[in-house]
Formats: C-alpha cells, structure tokens, sequence
C-alpha cells in the first residue's frame, strides 16, 4: 500500500513530534517519499507545490498541525 502524503510543518505545533510519528511509514529507500530542506524546514504548500509538482500535490494528502486556530485568526 503507497502512503502518499505531505506533511506540512509550521512553527510551533509539535513538528518534529509528528514527523517522528510518520516516518515510520515512509520507505527508507525511496527517496522522492522525503522532500526535506534543512534551510528552511517550515515551507509555505505553495512553496512544496513548486518542489514536488501540481500532479503530486494534487494527489497526495496534505495536513498540518496546528495548535489553535483561534490565535492564528487573531
């Protein structure tokens, strides 16, 4: 079974925790599953829309965390 998915990290919102989490299901030997830049590990969609394609973005499922959205509004 493909896990395809693209997690997108923001700041603050235990991060590091979920990707601890997911790497789990990713192939260590597959190496399009990771797109990671250390330079700037919290990337805007649209920014890993450029990197990995319209296909792939469009394909995959995304998700975030965030902790609470009520103070992002504000």
């Amino acid at each position: 079974m493909d896990k395809k998915f693209i997690y997108i990290k923001t700041e603050k919102t235990a991060g590091t925790s979920t990707q601890v989490i997911f790497s789990k299901f990713i192939d260590a030997c597959d190496k399009d599953s990771v797109i990671k830049s250390k330079a700037d590990e919290h990337q805007y969609a649209n920014d890993i829309l450029k990197i990995v394609g319209e296909e792939k973005f469009s394909s995959f499922l995304k998700f975030a965390n965030v902790r609470n959205p009520y103070d992002m509004l504000v």
